[in-house]
């Protein structure tokens, strides 16, 4: 039983950390779909309280009344990069998750219609043993945490 208990509970463990990033990291994208579903349809655009990407972020995907995280996610920590591109095939970026989590600069452009989005928002995951499920883990503020990233890229409706 001591030669089997070790290994069983290190995979557990292990298992039920990848199945939390996993879940994380979804959340994340869902909310980042359902925040760019207020740029693509205008709202944002004729909401004059919302001209910074903090103020998209606390306004839209952590609003209090109707918040589109999940409450276990600390808004304080999210980073959103709102831009808007000439086409589809211009959406390559140099910044990563990790690199918008460090402090690279963000911009905040949601368009006009007909305009081309990528919204993005970066989330630092605190990592608990990530040797155990294969590394991945970057130092980002001091912590050894998992740089997730949601992207959603879409056209702007005729508003």
């Amino acid at each position: 039983m001591a030669l089997v208990a070790a290994p069983f509970f290190a995979i557990l463990f292990a298992i039920i950390q990848l199945g939390y990033r996993f879940f994380v990291a979804e959340a994340l994208d869902t909310a980042v779909a359902e925040a760019s579903r207020a740029i693509m349809t205008g709202q944002v655009q004729s909401n004059g309280a919302i001209t910074t990407a903090e103020q998209f972020r606390d306004q839209v995907l952590c609003n209090t009344t109707n918040r589109l995280l999940p409450d276990f996610m600390d808004c304080s920590k999210l980073v959103v990069d709102v831009r808007q591109l000439s086409a589809f095939g211009d959406a390559s970026f140099s910044t990563s998750a990790t690199d918008l989590l460090t402090g690279a600069a963000t911009t905040y452009s949601p368009g006009a219609k007909g305009s081309i989005i990528v919204a993005r928002a970066a989330y630092p995951l605190p990592a608990v043993a990530p040797s155990l499920t294969g590394g991945g883990a970057s130092m980002i503020g001091g912590e050894l945490q998992y740089a997730l990233l949601g992207v959603f890229v879409f056209r702007n409706e005729p508003f």
